[in-house]
């Protein structure tokens, strides 16, 4: 099927088709053209979200569409294949429907919010995947600018970043501080953590009156990095605004933590 790395979403499709007795009954129960299904298969594009969740189904556990000797076939695949993979694809699933359900009903979501939460992104779409998230959250809380930073040995680095240039990104190009708390600063230019400091003096040529950033964390618990916004004018994001940059920082921390290789 080609030598494309196996996406979440195809290790997916590969084991229904499996499970059911061969592609063609996938696309059957599926029922999509075989052109698209071996697209899907092949890692070309990637499935709507409800095709890779119907994938899911036939995995998880008895499904119309599913054959009787399905169970004995799906343990062999598992026996097969290894831990991880198993774990990767149930976590992208459990993620996804956590998400779906989650009340969103006090929000205003924005469409690059949903766009983004919506998303599934392969093992190499990690910047383009963060740039999403960063427009996602822009949006969302109404800033101007925003910028993503990732954990490395030495401090955070900037990685994506909207509205900035120098000499703001290589004065925090790399940051020691890594905050496991969200960080909310109304007015730089009144905060103690700044007042006289150079960073204020960057910022304050920089346009940026006013930030937010969020930490991107891992299950275990380690941050992975930060998901900041900023604005032109003192100002803190609401409630809606603050727990939209939640669910997208914590969809974010979720594709950061997918095996690259």
């Amino acid at each position: 099927m080609g030598d494309r790395p196996v996406t979440v979403e195809a290790r997916a499709l590969r084991r229904a088709a499996d499970i059911l007795g061969g592609k063609e009954r996938l696309r059957a129960v599926l029922r999509v053209p075989m052109r698209r299904l071996d697209e899907w298969l092949d890692g070309a594009s990637a499935p709507p979200m409800d095709v890779f969740l119907r994938a899911v189904d036939i995995i998880s556990g008895p499904a119309g569409g599913v054959l009787p000797a399905a169970a004995a076939v799906r343990a062999r695949i598992r026996v097969r294949q290894s831990a991880e993979r198993i774990a990767d694809t149930q976590r992208a699933v459990a993620e996804t429907r956590e998400l779906k359900k989650a009340d969103l009903s006090v929000l205003r979501p924005s469409p690059l919010m949903v766009r983004f939460l919506e998303a599934a992104f392969g093992r190499h779409e990690r910047l383009a995947m963060l740039e999403s998230a960063l427009d996602a959250a822009i949006e969302a809380a109404h800033a101007d600018m925003g910028n993503v930073q990732l954990r490395h040995a030495d401090g955070l680095h900037i990685v994506a970043h909207r509205g900035f240039k120098e000499p703001f990104l290589e004065f925090f190009d790399c940051v020691n501080d890594t905050q496991p708390a969200r960080v909310v600063v109304p007015d730089v230019a009144a905060d103690s953590t700044f007042a006289g400091k150079e960073a204020a003096r960057v910022l304050e040529a920089a346009g940026v009156r006013a930030l937010q950033s969020t930490p991107l964390i891992a299950s275990s618990g380690t941050v992975l990095g930060m998901l900041s916004t900023h604005y032109g004018e003192p100002q803190a994001p609401d409630e809606a605004g603050l727990l939209e940059i939640d669910l997208i920082a914590r969809r974010a921390a979720f594709w950061l933590e997918q095996p690259t290789a």
